[in-house]
């Protein structure tokens, strides 16, 4: 790269934040979490893996939220579809 352009700006928002834990039972920390804490909100959950994203995704529907996968994996079609949800 010849004078590359090189931009530093901060992360530090209000509205994001990031967090690490290492629950014994994962799904019932982040069911009670939701519970708690996102009661009337939104948020995206990140997973290491897109079978990950598909099992916790449909078990957080089978226990009532409003929850919906996404990752590289899925059809054109399925993506646009989340994609719209979310506007």
């Amino acid at each position: 790269m010849n004078n590359p352009f090189e931009l530093v700006t901060g992360f530090d928002r209000e509205n994001l934040f990031y967090k690490i834990v290492k629950p014994k039972d994962k799904y019932k920390y982040l069911k009670d979490y939701i519970d708690k804490d996102f009661a009337d909100g939104s948020g995206i959950i990140y997973c290491s893996t897109r079978k990950t994203v598909e099992s916790l995704s449909k078990r957080l529907k089978e226990d009532g939220f409003l929850a919906e996968g996404y990752h590289g994996g899925m059809e054109t079609e399925i993506r646009t579809q989340v994609e719209d949800l979310l506007e």
